[in-house]
């Protein structure tokens, strides 16, 4: 402890200035270092971290970014293990703030998604979202991203406060960022922000010029969470127009699985959803993506649990059949008036129940529309076989009138 309180009161010396000397922030960034790892010996978390931050300091001031930012990456590690986690998230930033000085915006998009990802372990959300948003954008600027509408929250630069001439990083574990931050999104059911961070990612790889598993695998995801959030007409349209412009993605099973799924749910036909989801390829994507594809609804398209729109729940509800004796004045027309009516009843039924389906919580009530239809079919023969009895009657009476004019 005396040797931490030692370094640490000539680091303070070294940073005054006097009537012959001048401020020395690498001096003084060497006695904060080793105040730093006294502190650190001793176990006592708060302290190492501040001298940390302070060494990090001096480090910018001397301009020589890369080495602060580590200095703020251990301060970072040292507030979160100290159970600070709003100062954990502002050591992140400060090292995230050095690396992009460095023209190294993969690194300070890792520091922000550290910074994120401690947030969200915390339980602060709003936060979490904050820093990872910004990591997207660090990786892969919003302007190439086809999907920066989907991205939730205030924006407060083009940069997100890094500095200027942010172009995208390029380092070699950029993509498998973006993937940890889109799978952090899906674990808390936030799916916007899951899409913008996979479309980042997707472009990412597209970029790189090489088609993996990897690119294969984003745009699985980007199918599976489209059709998750309802959005049936966008993923097909983003299928046919994106991609499928990859040649070597037309091969895979990534894209039958995806064109199953699409089908599936714009043909309400739950035995194909259902089989596309236990194809081999879904057993083997990860755990946050797989759950979002086995949670996709054949009858509607959206993730079990998911509210889409403002209105409540709306049912095909059974058309209540008016007493015969009532509507014998109505429909004696002809069964082909009946039928015209009965076929008028089902177009209501049908439009209902697409017109309004983002109104449903878990799609359309299926069997209750084939008791429409079965008590309209009862109720046209019923007619018909009305108008044949008194068709028969007519008949008859004619007769009778015949046989007493003879």
């Amino acid at each position: 402890m005396k040797e931490a309180l030692e370094w640490r009161a000539k680091g303070k010396t070294a940073l005054k200035s006097s009537f012959f000397t001048s401020p020395s922030p690498l001096e003084a960034y060497g006695h904060y270092k080793k105040a730093s790892e006294c502190y650190k010996s001793l176990c006592l978390l708060p302290e190492e971290a501040l001298m940390r931050e302070t060494a990090g300091k001096c480090s910018m001031d001397c301009e020589h970014y890369s080495q602060a930012a580590m200095d703020y990456k251990e301060a970072g590690k040292a507030w979160g293990e100290a159970g600070e986690i709003g100062k954990t998230g502002i050591a992140y930033e400060l090292a995230a703030v050095a690396w992009s000085w460095e023209n190294d915006f993969s690194r300070a998009g890792e520091m922000l998604m550290m910074g994120g990802l401690a947030s969200l372990d915390s339980g602060s959300l709003s936060a979490g979202y904050s820093y990872l948003r910004r990591a997207v954008n660090c990786m892969v600027p919003d302007r190439y991203n086809s999907f920066s509408s989907f991205r939730q929250g205030p924006k407060t630069s083009d940069n997100d406060g890094l500095p200027p001439g942010a172009t995208g990083g390029k380092g070699a574990f950029t993509g498998e960022h973006l993937l940890k931050i889109s799978k952090a999104f899906l674990l808390h059911q936030n799916l916007s922000d899951a899409l913008y961070a996979l479309g980042a990612a997707s472009r990412y790889h597209l970029d790189d010029g090489v088609s993996t598993v990897t690119l294969f695998q984003c745009f699985l995801a980007v199918t599976a969470v489209q059709l998750a959030m309802g959005d049936q007409v966008a993923a097909e349209r983003t299928y046919m127009n994106e991609h499928l412009q990859v040649t070597a993605y037309l091969t895979t099973e990534h894209c039958k699985v995806s064109e199953e799924l699409i089908m599936g749910v714009k043909d309400f036909d739950r035995e194909r959803v259902e089989k596309a989801k236990g194809e081999r390829i879904v057993g083997m994507l990860d755990g946050e993506i797989r759950r979002i594809v086995m949670g996709i609804e054949g009858g509607g398209g959206r993730m079990e649990g998911a509210k889409i729109g403002g209105g409540g729940k709306k049912k095909v509800g059974r058309e209540k059949v008016k007493d015969k004796d009532k509507d014998k004045g109505e429909i004696r027309g002809g069964e082909g008036k009946a039928k015209a009516e009965a076929s008028t009843q089902g177009n209501k039924g049908m439009a209902g129940s697409e017109g309004e389906v983002g109104d449903f919580d878990i799609g359309i009530d299926l069997e209750g529309m084939e008791d429409d239809i079965k008590d309209m079919e009862r109720l046209t023969l019923e007619l018909a076989e009305e108008e044949e009895e008194e068709e028969e009657e007519e008949e008859e009476d004619d007769d009778d009138d015949e046989i007493d004019l003879r």
